[in-house]
C-alpha cells in the first residue's frame, strides 16, 4: 500500500466542505449524499454538538481513499466521538475510494493514527450500526480491532428477478393472497392510485406519515424537522403513497441510489388498517423500484415482522469502539450492556416483532378424555330388559371395552336370564347342579353322545358352544 497520511478538520463549515468536495464515488449509501449530510448539519437534532471529519489522502497525491466524520455526544455525563446519526441515519458507512483496500495490518496502523489524531474531547469512541458490505464495496473499518457484531441487523431484498417472479416465489404466498383480495376492495371503494415525488410536492404526503407516526409511537419534533427539510430539498428522498379518492391513506418514505432503495418509515391512516394500506405501498414500492432498474429494495434496519412476509434476508451489523482510560473504559461497557439488554427487552415487548408475533399463547390444560360406553341391557329376574343411561358423548374413534358387549353377548345373557338356572341359589354353582334326564337322545353338533333340549342347558353350555368346545360330556368334567 501506498504512503498515507492523516488529515483532522473541525467546525461545521470545514467538514461540509471536506465531505462535499469527496468524489461520488467515495459515497456508498445515500446517507452520505451531501442532501443528507447538509440537512443533518442545518437540523436541530445535533444541538450545539462539536463536529470533526477525519480524512486519510495518498501522502504523494493528496488523493482523498478514506474519510470519517465524527460527532461529540454525551453518555452518563461524559462525552464520547460517535458518527453523524443521532437516531435518524441507518447505517454508519465510512467514505471509502473503490481502489481503497488495505491490508488488515495496514488498516490497524491507519487506525490507529486516526485515534491519535482526534481531539482530547471525549472518554471513547464508538461507530455502530456498519454493514458488511453495500454492493461490491467492503467496509474498511470491518478490520480494525476489537469489531462487535452490532445490536441491530439490515433486511435488504434482492431485485433479480421481475415483479410477478418474485411475487410468486419469494413474498409469502398467503400475504400476498390476502393483499390481493384486500387490493379488490379498495379498488371498489373508489379511485385507488400510487404515487411518488420529491420536493414540495411530496409535502403533504409526508406530513400524514409524520401525523400517522406520531398517533402510534409518539411525537420526535426534531426528527420530523430532519425529514421535511430533507424532503424540500429534492434528492435523495423519495415518497410514495397510496390514494383513495385523492386522500393519501398510506405512505412510506426512503431514500434512493443508483442501484438501491432504502426504505426508512411507513405508516397508514388508522380507520383502514383492516386492508393493510401499509403492506400495499411497500408491494407497490418494490414494482416501482424493479421498473427503475434498481437492484435491491432495502428495509434497513429493524426488526419488524412484515418484513419477513417479503422475502427478505437478513445480514448482521458490527460496531467498532475504542476507550480512552479507564473511566473511558468502564462506560463503554456500560453502554455495552445497556443496548444488549434494550435488543433482548425489544424482542419481547415491542408488539411489531418477530418474538412478539411468534410467541404462543398460554395454553389451558386439556380436560380428561371420557371414554362414552354404549348403553348396557341387562336382564331382571323376570327378564324385563332395561337399558341404563349412556355417559358423555366420546370420539368417534374410541375403542370399545369389555363393558360394552357385542349383540351376539347380549342375546347369549338374555337367553341365559330367562333359563331355569337363573334361580340358582346363592353359592351353588351352575356347573355343579344337577341336570335334568334329557327326553331323548339328540345329536351333539361334534358328532356322538347326547345333550339336553335346547330349553334345559346352561349358560355355560352356550358359551362353550360359541367357542366350539365338545359339550358331548358333562361341563364338570369337560377339559377346557
Amino acid at each position: 500500500m501506498t504512503a498515507t497520511r492523516v488529515r483532522v478538520v473541525s467546525g461545521d463549515t470545514a467538514v461540509r466542505e471536506m465531505l462535499e468536495a469527496l468524489p461520488a464515488a467515495m459515497r456508498p449509501t445515500a446517507f452520505q449524499h451531501p442532501g443528507w449530510i447538509a440537512a443533518w448539519l442545518a437540523s436541530s437534532c445535533r444541538g450545539r454538538r462539536r463536529i470533526v471529519a477525519v480524512q486519510v489522502e495518498c501522502a504523494a497525491s493528496g488523493r482523498p481513499l478514506f474519510a470519517l466524520p465524527l460527532v461529540l455526544d454525551t453518555f452518563g455525563g461524559a462525552s464520547f466521538w460517535a458518527p453523524l446519526d443521532l437516531g435518524v441515519c441507518d447505517y454508519n458507512a465510512s467514505y471509502a475510494a473503490p481502489d481503497f483496500r488495505p491490508s488488515p495490518a495496514d488498516m490497524k496502523s491507519i487506525w490507529k493514527r486516526i485515534v491519535a489524531a482526534l481531539p482530547d474531547d471525549a472518554a471513547f469512541l464508538m461507530i455502530d450500526k456498519l454493514p458488511t458490505a453495500i454492493g461490491e464495496r467492503c467496509e474498511p473499518l470491518l478490520a480494525v480491532p476489537g469489531l462487535r457484531r452490532s445490536h441491530v441487523a439490515r433486511h435488504p431484498l434482492r431485485l433479480d428477478a421481475d415483479f410477478a417472479t418474485l411475487r410468486s416465489t419469494r413474498f409469502s404466498q398467503t400475504t400476498m393472497r390476502s393483499l390481493t383480495r384486500k387490493r379488490r376492495k379498495l379498488e371498489r371503494k373508489g379511485r385507488f392510485s400510487f404515487h411518488v415525488a420529491t420536493g414540495a410536492e411530496a409535502a403533504e404526503p409526508l406530513g400524514r406519515l409524520l401525523a400517522w407516526r406520531g398517533e402510534r409511537y409518539g411525537e420526535r419534533r426534531e426528527v420530523d424537522d430532519f425529514y421535511r427539510g430533507l424532503t424540500a430539498a429534492g434528492d435523495p428522498v423519495r415518497v410514495m403513497w397510496l390514494a383513495l379518492d385523492g386522500e393519501p391513506i398510506s405512505a412510506a418514505f426512503g431514500l434512493v441510489e443508483p442501484t438501491a432503495f432504502r426504505l426508512l418509515a411507513i405508516g397508514h391512516e388508522e380507520r383502514f388498517k383492516n386492508w393493510s394500506p401499509g403492506l400495499l405501498v411497500i408491494e407497490d414500492a418494490i414494482a416501482w423500484a424493479i421498473d427503475h432498474g434498481l437492484a435491491e429494495f432495502d428495509f434497513t434496519i429493524g426488526s419488524e415482522a412484515y418484513k419477513l412476509e417479503f422475502g427478505v434476508t437478513a445480514e448482521p451489523m458490527w460496531l467498532i469502539a475504542d476507550q480512552f482510560g479507564p473511566h473511558g473504559a468502564a462506560l463503554l461497557r456500560l453502554m455495552l450492556a445497556r443496548n444488549a439488554i434494550a435488543k433482548k427487552l425489544k424482542r419481547w415487548i415491542d408488539p411489531n416483532g418477530p418474538r412478539a408475533a411468534a410467541t404462543p399463547r398460554p395454553r389451558t390444560p386439556p380436560e380428561p378424555a371420557v371414554i362414552r360406553r354404549a348403553p348396557r341391557i341387562d336382564g331382571d329376574a323376570a327378564g324385563a330388559k332395561t337399558a341404563r343411561r349412556p355417559g358423555p358423548r366420546l370420539p368417534s374413534r374410541a375403542i370399545r371395552t369389555r363393558s360394552s358387549p357385542s349383540p351376539r353377548r347380549r342375546r347369549v345373557a338374555a337367553r341365559a336370564d330367562a333359563s331355569p338356572t337363573a334361580g340358582a341359589a346363592a353359592g351353588e354353582s351352575v356347573v355343579d347342579r344337577p341336570r335334568p334326564a334329557p327326553s331323548g337322545p339328540i345329536g351333539d353338533r361334534a358328532g356322538g353322545g347326547s345333550r339336553p333340549p335346547p330349553s334345559d342347558h346352561s349358560t355355560v353350555t352356550d358359551l362353550a358352544r360359541l367357542r366350539g368346545w365338545s359339550t358331548s360330556v358333562p361341563m364338570n368334567t369337560a377339559a377346557w
